[in-house]
Order: C-alpha cells, then structure tokens, then sequence
C-alpha cells in the first residue's frame, strides 16, 4: 500500500491566486528491508486562478516586479484576436445571435483587464522560477514532476461577449497543460484531448499506485513519455456541462 502525502504550499491571494500541491509518494510504515528501494517521484501541481483586475494593487510583491521590469503591456490589445467583437455573428445559437456589437468604452475596459492578466502572469513566472530553485537546492529538482494549467479558461469580448468564462466556447474551456519531469519529452506538443479528470490518474500512475478502474479520467503518462502504441485509441470528445440558476431553477445545458 503507499499513500499520498499533500501539503498545500500556496493559498489563494484576495480574488486572485496560484494553488500549488507538493505530492510525495511514500510507503506505508513497513520493516525496513535489506535491498535498497526504487526511489519514487516528487509531483508538485500548480494551478492558477482567475485575476480580479482591482486585486493587483494589493498584491505588493507582483507590484514590485512592475517596477523592477518596467512592464506594462502597453502595446497588448485583445482586440487584435479574430473573434473579437466578431461583425457577423448570426450563425450563433439564439442566446448570442442577437448580441449587439461592443461600445468603445466596452473595448477599452476589456483591453485594460487583459493588459493586467498578462501583468499577473509575472507573480506566476516568479513563483515558478522560486519553485524550480528550491527543488534544485534540495535535490530533487531531477526526481520531480512539475504540472502547471488552470481551472478554466476565460473570454475577453470574443464573440461580442463581455469578460466571463461560462460558454462552450475554446477561449473559455481551453487551458494550458505544461508538464516537466523524468521522462518527460523536451519540447513535445501532444495534441490528444486531456481534461483535469486526468490528473488524478496520472499522478497515481506516475506514483506507482494502482488507478481504480471508476475512476473518471484516465493516465497521461504514456503521452508524456511517447509510450502511447501507434494506433492506439485515444478520446476524440468531451461532455462539457454547465450548470447555472436561473429563476430559482437549476439550468443544465450541454
């Protein structure tokens, strides 16, 4: 039997923060034994939240970054991506068809949240850069998995739509997945779908632990390494599911 061991690293900052977990795979308390054990991997797992744009004037240390880096993103507009504030959007279902086109006050409001996301990810860049040096320090920076990706993605005026991320979508149901670690391939792109119902069978895999076959999701670990057969079957779909109130009814939509 082996367990895991969790310890959150990482809490939420005002509206907007990083949730990090350091997984260490150990055995149960047993006798110890004459041969030397296979050394099992570290699995650290970060995952960013979403960015209340008014939360950045309290965070100190992101506000110190902008300093020292002069940054600002001041040439950044969303409104250079295609979808944006799209003219014709009449091939859309009918909760969106009749959406007008945005206002300028609108376009500049959404550009100015956008600058500050980009802003956000330097508190993201530090923390990771922290992290990569700690475990390099202490040794286990080669005996580490390293996940990085989001909980959802997010909209920012695509398809004439004011911020959000409740839609089906790709800017709001698409996030990054990066991943570091032994075997991992340097520099690989996987293009097979993988969703955050997989993370707990990939890290039970790459533990050693058996997956209990009900579990939702499956492995990824023969994606990170290459060891997926040719021709073998893979996803080629997701059920998304929304849930929302709406006159005190529960609302489900697909």
């Amino acid at each position: 039997m082996r367990l895991f061991r969790i310890k959150r690293v990482a809490v939420t900052l005002s509206a907007w923060g990083v949730l990090a977990l350091y997984i260490h795979s150990v055995a149960a308390q047993s006798p110890p034994s004459s041969g030397s054990p296979a050394q099992r991997p570290n699995i650290v797992l970060i995952l960013t939240d979403d960015l209340d744009s008014r939360s950045i004037a309290r965070l100190q240390k992101l506000n110190l970054l902008l300093t020292d880096r002069g940054t600002t993103f001041a040439n950044f507009f969303v409104s250079d991506s295609p979808s944006f504030d799209e003219a014709d959007i009449l091939d859309k279902p009918a909760w969106l068809s009749s959406q007008p086109p945005l206002a300028e006050h609108e376009i500049a409001r959404i550009d100015q949240a956008y600058r500050r996301r980009l802003q956000s990810m330097l508190a993201v860049e530090d923390l990771i850069a922290s992290l990569l040096e700690s475990l390099q320090a202490a040794g286990k920076l080669d005996n580490t998995y390293i996940f990085f990706t989001s909980d959802n993605g997010y909209h920012l005026g695509q398809h004439r739509l004011l911020p959000g991320k409740q839609t089906p979508y790709e800017e709001d149901i698409r996030v990054p997945l990066i991943v570091r670690g032994p075997g991992v391939r340097e520099g690989a792109v996987v293009n097979e779908l993988a969703g955050n119902i997989d993370l707990a069978p990939t890290f039970a895999e790459l533990a050693g632990i058996d997956i209990n076959p009900s579990v939702d999701g499956r492995s990824l670990a023969p994606l990170l390494t290459g060891d997926l057969p040719p021709g073998s079957a893979w996803r080629r779909a997701f059920l998304l599911e929304h849930t929302r109130q709406e006159e005190g009814h529960d609302r489900r939509g697909l």
